[in-house]
């Protein structure tokens, strides 16, 4: 209908042909992959920071953190463009919803709350990810990994069923998953 109303009719709903391109699945965070840079070398940076706060001998070259001289890379993905233009969406669309989409001074510290949250959760990520690799390294090099394994259990129930008439068969299920891994799958050498 908005070839019908022409410049005015896109101009009634920009926000949601907006929304409708930034929801839609396409190319645009591939093609602006390679300007996130000095995103990716402001995460390693601070990462490198925390790390050494933590104790952890790390170095820092570029977009590479070197914890005990093993390279960890923050790669363009790992700087959370998906979940900062996930951040933005919701945001937006939150905005719209509450009516304050022309309330500038909201849209600015929403938009700008919502890029800090983003950042800083990559931030805690990447700070975090080369440590549990450096374990997981040092226990495969010992020959002393751990293995794990993620369960899910379907349990058919009515719509609006209750959850604690349901738990006892789940617990027992669960016991017996239990017991059958530790039988047949983790078995100690």
């Amino acid at each position: 209908m908005v070839w019908l109303k022409g410049i005015p009719g896109l101009k009634l709903n920009w926000f949601p042909w907006l929304l409708i391109f930034l929801g839609t699945p396409n190319s645009v965070p591939y093609l602006i992959t390679p300007y996130t840079l000095p995103l990716q070398k402001f995460i390693a940076w601070v990462a490198w920071v925390l790390l050494q706060l933590l104790g952890v001998s790390t170095r820092v070259d570029e977009i590479y953190l070197y914890v005990n001289d093993i390279p960890v890379e923050v790669a363009p993905y790992c700087a959370g463009l998906k979940m900062l233009f996930t951040s933005l969406y919701v945001t937006l669309l939150l905005l719209d919803w509450t009516g304050n989409l022309q309330n500038k001074r909201r849209v600015i510290t929403l938009l700008t709350s919502a890029i800090t949250i983003s950042v800083t959760a990559n931030i805690i990520r990447n700070t975090l990810l080369p440590q549990w690799f450096l374990v997981d390294q040092k226990a495969q090099l010992r020959d002393e990994r751990v293995p794990w394994v993620a369960v899910s259990i379907k349990i058919p129930m009515e719509a609006l069923g209750s959850l604690k008439d349901m738990e006892p068969m789940a617990k027992s299920l669960g016991q017996e998953v239990q017991k059958t891994l530790e039988k047949q799958v983790f078995i100690v050498k």
